[in-house]
């Protein structure tokens, strides 16, 4: 016998389960040094950079898993070839749950699609946000009551590519961007390249 060990976490935190693993693709990509607490760390912020949703660390080597969040949950396993390995899960999706006033954040609509997002986030990562915030664009913000809405009438690439960029650009900082990502279909590479540069957000093309 032997002991499986889980630190529990809340949804804002990593959450950690040492002799656990995770279901990987046939080719879960080259693994990355995480043997040191510094390594961990950069670790974390390139796997959530990247759109995953977590890792799993085996003798100083860490290699990210393509599955959503729940599913990596889920789907985590404790077996007798699970020993040594340590699942890393990435905290949930929060949007608008960071504890800030209504007026600090905004629901952004295109079609039947709907995110609730930090105003500072949209703000500090596409100008496009930026600007239609600080000059109130017919077609952009506009209060509603209490709730700040920023409606597409358009978008490039339609409701995906609108579902892609707004699911990244949303996500708070420390938290996994969600099913959506991470992208592997070179028809979504192209979506996310034209939301960038329709929303002048150049980060969007370092994921």
């Amino acid at each position: 016998h032997f002991q499986v060990m889980a630190v529990l976490a809340t949804d804002t935190e990593w959450q950690v389960f040492e002799d656990h693993d995770a279901p990987a693709d046939e080719t879960p990509g080259h693994p990355v040094a995480a043997a040191q607490p510094e390594d961990l760390a950069r670790c974390r912020l390139e796997c959530l950079s990247l759109g995953f949703c977590g890792f799993v660390v085996r003798k100083g080597q860490a290699t990210f898993r393509t599955l959503r969040r729940d599913e990596l949950l889920d789907q985590k396993s404790c077996g007798f070839f699970d020993r040594g390995a340590t699942l890393h899960v990435a905290p949930a999706v929060c949007l608008g749950q960071s504890g800030k006033d209504e007026t600090e954040c905004v629901e952004v609509h295109f079609q039947e699609s709907s995110f609730r997002c930090s105003l500072a986030l949209l703000e500090s990562r596409s100008s496009y946000f930026a600007s239609a915030f600080r000059h109130c664009w017919t077609d952009g913000i506009r209060v509603d009551g209490e709730t700040n809405r920023h409606v597409f009438q358009e978008f490039p690439g339609d409701k995906r590519s609108f579902d892609l960029a707004i699911a990244w650009l949303s996500a708070a900082e420390g938290t996994a961007v969600g099913s959506l990502w991470p992208i592997v279909e070179s028809a979504d590479v192209c979506l996310i390249m034209e939301a960038s540069v329709y929303l002048d957000a150049p980060l969007l093309l370092r994921q």
